[in-house]
């Protein structure tokens, strides 16, 4: 009896190290994305931010950047921050970006990235 559970267990222990090594990458080096370098080349945009942030749900409650890519195009809410940018409320922003595609994103992250080139304007916003 002790024999067939050892034979039992041993065929187990190296089923369960195939599947593992079968399982391993072979990506080398694999670094967190907020200290990633950038993924491929960047796609320079400009877009503008509204003065105010507005609340918005990621994984948690958040405040989120209201941004779009025309003067007169709509809002839309920006999850992701721009590296490099220090909002500050009741300001219209006009911004240069640098847009990359993120190759691994984190699940609870975006695909985008978005880091400041420069900033073109900023005016005090008139309510």
């Amino acid at each position: 009896m002790n024999r067939i559970i050892r034979a039992i267990t041993l065929t187990a222990t190296l089923a369960g190290a195939a599947a593992l090594a079968a399982c391993e990458t072979r990506g080398g080096n694999v670094q967190a994305s907020a200290t990633r370098p950038a993924d491929g080349q960047p796609v320079t945009k400009t877009v503008y931010v509204a003065p105010k942030s507005a609340r918005c749900a990621g994984v948690a409650p958040m405040e989120c950047l209201q941004v779009r890519d025309r003067p007169d195009g709509a809002w839309s809410l920006w999850y992701a921050g721009i590296e490099g940018f220090d909002f500050k409320p009741g300001f219209r922003y006009e911004l240069q970006i640098d847009e990359y595609k993120v190759a691994q994103p984190p699940a609870d992250g975006s695909s985008i990235r978005w880091v400041l080139k420069r900033v073109v304007s900023r005016v005090p916003a008139s309510e």
